[in-house]
């Protein structure tokens, strides 16, 4: 099942759609059956988990997002967005009533659609009149949505929980890069770092589904999500974009970063329900392959590093693994993939893959000095942006060498880039003057505008003074 989306990008339709063409693009059909493909999806109902409701689409609206998505050459996702709206960033106005009537008709119907919502509060305005206006559907979403008001499962006392069992059959994609399995694999023995410490290394493999290739294939002392992204990235240089990736759920591998990450390219998360090992059994089949050929050269006795292990594996990898004759297939994982069709896409630079595996995050800029922090690191903006009061920031924790600042609209491109405060060179370096508001006129102050103009009604008015003056005003009007 597909994650929720978060992030930019939610709430534009792209993950939906990309969720219901993604696979006909990692897997496409045989000639003559695309549009069996297309009518056989607009059968199906899908859940649009962003408006928490069941929709269906025609054949050829599928059709039309499938060829959009297909001529797109570096992002998939763009053509599948919904456009926005000319009035985009505005807001219509809802009276104090209405909300505390829509807060209180949730706490009591939290299950209702928008729709029944609207519904019911048009009912309301007849008998209390100063709740009103009710604004549209859309707009009443929108201010829902801006206050937590997601629509909840209705409650079904008794009903028993329910589990959506199905039979396990064996699969195999019918294209190269089609869909690539990663796990990490704990090692079946120990090593001793130049610290002295006794740890067990992480190899983290990934595998193409279809010819069985290794990818990318590392040892590494933790299993992080930083360790994922490094090795990720390199499979990506190797062999290009996937279709699809799968994985087995672990924190690493659906860390913010790495789903970001993948969103921006492309590439559709796969996971496996939980406790079912059997959904990525290629690569767990693949540790035992590691585990008898590879690791079993090594003598018992021997103690090797990181670096011997990571050289014997990349050896093993490229002279025999990928050129011994895979029982199942009936030929070499470099055979297969080389003959088979290729659905992978050309990797962006190694720079690009560094900005795109961050989160996203919004921090609040302290007015004072034009900074905000995160992770206890105190960031400086440059000084055309310290007007703002928020910022949306792309980083990665693990790396806060570097941060950028990006925009809501387009989010996949550097706005500015920041760097953490460097205080001594802030003791050193001359201050920058501030604007000033300029001088004021020189020649008589006189009354501003609207006190003249109350003065000069009071005196119209013939009205005394609605005081007493003390004795100390009656001298100051003497000496002058």
């Amino acid at each position: 099942m597909d994650r929720p989306p978060s992030g930019p990008g939610r709430g534009d339709g792209s993950q939906l759609r990309f969720a219901i063409v993604g696979p006909l693009l990692a897997s496409p059909p045989p000639k003559g059956g695309l549009q069996a493909e297309f009518r056989r999806l607009s059968e199906r109902v899908w859940t649009d988990a962003e408006e928490g409701r069941q929709r269906t689409f025609s054949a050829s609206t599928i059709e039309r997002w499938y060829y959009a998505a297909l001529r797109a050459d570096d992002d998939t996702m763009r053509p599948l967005r919904r456009r926005l709206r000319k009035d985009a960033g505005g807001r219509r106005a809802a009276s104090a009533e209405l909300i505390e009537a829509l807060a209180a008709q949730y706490r009591r119907w939290s299950w209702w659609s928008v729709d029944l919502h609207h519904k019911n509060l048009v009912a309301l305005l007849a008998e209390r009149p100063e709740i009103g206006p009710v604004p549209s559907v859309s707009t009443l979403r929108r201010i829902m949505k801006d206050r937590g008001l997601a629509r909840r499962p209705k409650p079904r006392p008794g009903d028993p929980p329910r589990r959506d069992r199905r039979e396990t059959l064996a699969y195999e994609h019918g294209h190269s890069n089609a869909l690539w399995h990663a796990d990490f694999h704990w090692a079946s023995f120990s090593i001793t770092t130049r610290k002295g410490e006794v740890v067990r290394p992480r190899l983290l493999a990934i595998l193409d589904d279809h010819s069985r290739i290794c990818a990318h294939a590392q040892w590494y002392l933790g299993e992080t999500s930083e360790t994922f992204v490094h090795g990720l990235s390199q499979a990506f240089m190797k062999l290009g974009l996937p279709r699809s990736l799968m994985t087995d759920n672990g924190s690493p591998m659906i860390a913010g970063e790495v789903a970001q990450g993948l969103r921006d390219l492309g590439v559709t998360f796969a996971g496996i329900p939980p406790r079912t090992p059997e959904h990525n059994a290629k690569v767990e089949r693949f540790w035992g392959t590691l585990e008898g050929q590879l690791l079993a050269m090594f003598h018992p006795n021997a103690s090797p590093g990181l670096a011997d292990l990571n050289r014997a594996t990349s050896a093993w990898l490229a002279d025999h693994y990928a050129n011994q004759t895979h029982r199942e297939l009936g030929a070499s994982p470099r055979e297969r993939y080389l003959s088979s069709d290729d659905l992978g896409r050309e990797c962006p630079a190694p720079e690009r893959l560094r900005f795109l595996f961050r989160i996203i995050e919004t921090r609040k800029v302290r007015r004072a000095d034009g900074t905000f922090t995160h992770s206890g690191v105190r960031f400086q903006l440059p000084r055309h942006l310290r007007h703002l009061d928020k910022v949306l920031v792309r980083l990665a924790r693990w790396d806060l060498a570097a941060v950028d600042i990006v925009t809501a609209r387009e989010p996949r491109s550097s706005a500015a880039a920041v760097r953490p405060v460097d205080k001594r060179r802030n003791a050193e370096a001359p201050r920058a003057r501030m604007p000033q508001p300029p001088p004021p006129r020189p020649g008589a102050p006189g009354a501003a505008p609207l006190m003249a103009q109350l003065l000069r009604r009071h005196e119209e008015s013939g009205m005394p003074a609605a005081y007493l003056p003390f004795h100390d005003e009656e001298e100051e009007e003497s000496a002058s």
